[in-house]
């Protein structure tokens, strides 16, 4: 399965929108992490897409030593909030349908070097 960009910001968005994160709400990054490995997806695929997502200023990655928040900004409150459209229920479907083939693929065994460019740890997001 070619898991994309797209596939990764909407399965954060699954867990944002199933945890009921609004703007200016913050989820803790341990709360995050463990949502996260729920979805079948890597944990450098969240490192990513929450660097992604607050490039694109969708969210701000708040420091509080000795902890890391994700909040919600305005921008992804209304992105987020677009799953209101007429289509959502149809669009939540399609989300749960890849998600789930995600969880069910089968792992290979064989040990590859770098499966992905992004196979590399940041720990500004972990």
């Amino acid at each position: 399965m070619n898991v994309t960009p797209d596939i990764i910001s909407r399965a954060l968005f699954h867990i944002l929108r199933e945890r009921q994160i609004c703007e200016g709400v913050c989820i803790g990054m341990e709360t995050m992490q463990q949502a996260w490995e729920g979805t079948g997806l890597r944990a450098s695929d969240l490192q990513c897409c929450l660097r992604d997502l607050e490039d694109a200023g969708i969210i701000n990655v708040c420091l509080f030593e000795p902890r890391a928040y994700i909040e919600l900004t305005k921008n992804g409150a209304d992105r987020l909030s677009a799953k209101a459209q007429p289509d959502a229920a149809e669009q939540a479907w399609m989300d749960d349908v890849v998600l789930y083939r995600i969880r069910q693929r089968a792992r290979s065994n064989f040990v590859y070097e770098h499966r992905r460019t992004t196979d590399s740890i940041d720990s500004t997001y972990s």
